[in-house]
């Protein structure tokens, strides 16, 4: 640690520093005076730039007050040196917290406020807006707020309550020895709104704050919060107010882009709308600390998080969070509700349908303290990785108050971005696989074996001719309930066929849809006990048409056809998507339930 002497104005360097010091808090201008300009300018070039005035009247308040050595990151700090630089940053908030008073130096602040007008004056200073004085308010026990001119205007102790009301801070965790009592959402909304010059600071200035160390790495843009996230999580991974961010909710029903069961299994068309093209997916932790924003009211359920991951009865050990590269490896409570989620696609122009399900963290909201916070997500690529959009849900499950219920709906998840999907001409796009208001979808706590794993069913590639033959197989299992409470359970499929006509657009084509059954293990069977065709076959007609396969005597299967043209290159040859729409429903039979709904990429 370098320091300044208050009266020689000479600077020394401590390995261990057992000194008493002042230190500085400031917001940088246009000419600082750095370590290379206080070794090397003569005292009248020193004195002639802007940054020295604050530097100087620093060093005359610290004489004042009794202390020889001061301590600014303007002229303390080799900014050449990386490695100097790193540990500057790393060592700051300790630094703050172990001065005896620190100097908070309000530039735009006049001489002449009042009582009357200091809060007015405070609430208006860029100094409570910036990133690297959130720490420099938390972590010094003494602060003294001074003017322009260097004028005291206040102190930490004495406006304790009016700090804490401009900066949306309770006033006990304006004391560093109370802030482990925060958890991570909460602190993390403290910084929503402040800003940086540089993209990275506005993750290296939460180091301390944070208690965590890593290294620096300035090119590294938003990269540098992610790996901000990563050090927390390893550090509290039962903290899950981590991955409380975004737009909070009441409940799933709340979701803007909600669709209901009963309006997914109607074959009417899904409206496409422009503004909501490509709305993005996210992985599961934060893009800055603005995604917190409305994330300070909520709760890290400690004694359940504690007992989530040290015990779980009879099923083994829940595995703490591990991260992947740019995903989270992590157990949480699941439910599928059968809700869906619509996403608006640019070309071609439609929106299609995926289930939603409901990933449970181990926190609450201060509004629903009986709730457990949920995160809507979504299976949205052909390997299993789960994507979450920006909404929160305050209610995502009640909490059952004791730890097994929970155990039981545990799934280990993998949650990242989801890549981009790539369509060619003759790809078949799967724009909605639902189960009819009317059926059930089991218990709802697995939802890998509930999703399309993605909509594009079949790439044929952007050749001229798109190819004939199996588009792919959706697989279906199902138990009906008689009136005399027997269960007769059955699978079956739907396979997927296409066959050409001549290649353009408004050819002949037709779309084939055949009823399989299948035995337990996926693979087509001769006949079963619930008198399902050992093949069913319609033909849909292009570019537009639908029909029904009847299956057995209680449930039906409604399957629409469409060409839509998109735009792709292939040299001047026609372009188009075939986009399908299934929904498997029942006749009035009651107390049908249809379950384990999974699909089979065949190509």
């Amino acid at each position: 640690m370098r320091l300044l002497h208050t009266q020689t104005r000479q600077m020394r360097e401590f390995a261990s520093c057992t000194e008493k010091y002042a230190i500085l808090s400031h917001t940088w201008g246009l000419d600082e005076v750095t370590l290379w300009d206080w070794q090397n300018l003569s005292p009248a070039d020193l004195e002639s730039k802007e940054g020295y005035r604050k530097i100087d009247f620093c060093c005359k308040q610290a004489l004042q007050d009794g202390y020889d050595w001061v301590w600014v990151d303007t002229c303390c700090i080799d900014k050449t040196s990386s490695a100097e630089l790193s540990e500057a940053i790393n060592s700051m908030f300790r630094w703050y917290k172990y001065s005896d008073v620190c100097y908070a130096h309000l530039t735009d602040v006049d001489d002449n406020v009042t009582q009357d007008t200091l809060s007015d004056a405070l609430s208006k200073s860029r100094w409570f807006t910036r990133g690297w004085t959130l720490q420099e308010l938390i972590s010094p026990a003494v602060i003294i707020f001074f003017s322009r001119n260097w004028q005291r205007l206040t102190s930490k102790y004495e406006s304790r309550m009016l700090l804490s009301e401009i900066i949306g801070i309770e006033r006990r965790y304006l004391d560093p020895y109370c802030l482990g009592e925060a958890c991570a959402a909460k602190k993390m909304s403290w910084a929503a709104l402040r800003e940086t010059s540089r993209v990275e600071d506005i993750a290296y200035c939460l180091l301390g704050i944070f208690n965590v160390n890593m290294p620096l790495l300035y090119g590294e843009g938003k990269k540098a919060f992610q790996r901000l996230q990563e050090e927390i999580l390893k550090g509290s991974p039962e903290d899950h107010t981590l991955f409380a961010w975004g737009e909070v909710a009441s409940s799933i029903r709340d979701l803007p882009y909600r669709v209901s069961k009963k309006d997914a299994a109607r074959l009417k068309d899904i409206k496409w709308e422009s503004p909501k093209v490509d709305e993005p997916l996210y992985g599961l932790l934060a893009e800055s600390p603005f995604d917190f924003k409305d994330s300070g009211r909520f709760r890290m359920a400690y004694n359940l998080a504690t007992s989530y991951y040290d015990q779980a009865p009879g099923r083994g050990v829940t595995l703490l969070p591990q991260i992947l590269k740019s995903r989270i490896r992590i157990q949480l409570p699941m439910l599928c509700q059968g809700h869906q989620l619509t996403r608006h696609w640019s070309n071609p122009q439609i929106a299609t349908l995926h289930e939603i399900s409901v990933a449970c963290l181990l926190c609450y909201h201060e509004e629903a303290p009986d709730y457990l916070v949920g995160i809507p997500v979504v299976l949205y690529s052909s390997v299993a990785i789960f994507s979450r959009t920006e909404t929160l849900l305050m209610r995502g499950v009640r909490y059952p108050g004791v730890l097994e219920p929970l155990i039981k709906r545990r799934r280990m998840l993998t949650i990242g971005r989801p890549s981009a999907l790539g369509i060619g001409t003759g790809d078949v796009i799967l724009r909605r696989n639902v189960c009819g208001p009317n059926v059930s979808s089991g218990d709802g706590t697995d939802p890998q074996n509930h999703y399309i794993p993605e909509p594009i069913l079949t790439v044929f590639g952007t050749g001229r001719y798109p190819r004939n033959g199996l588009i792919g197989e959706l697989q279906y299992h199902c138990r009906a309930t008689s009136s005399s409470s027997t269960t007769k359970q059955c699978h079956f499929g739907v396979k997927l066929e296409r066959m050409e006509g001549v290649y353009r657009l408004n050819s002949p084509t037709s779309i084939f849809a055949t009823i399989v059954a299948l035995d337990r293990e996926g693979i087509e069977a001769g006949a079963n006990h619930l008198n399902i065709p050992t093949q069913n076959t319609i033909t849909l007609s292009m570019p537009l048409d639908g029909d029904i396969l009847n299956l057995s005597y209680f449930i039906f299967v409604a399957v629409k056809t469409e060409r839509i043209s998109i735009d792709v290159d292939t040299g001047g040859y026609p372009c188009f998507v075939d986009v399908l729409d299934i929904v498997v429903t029942r006749k009035g039979v009651p107390d049908t339930l249809l379950q384990d709904i999974r699909a089979i990429r065949v190509l």
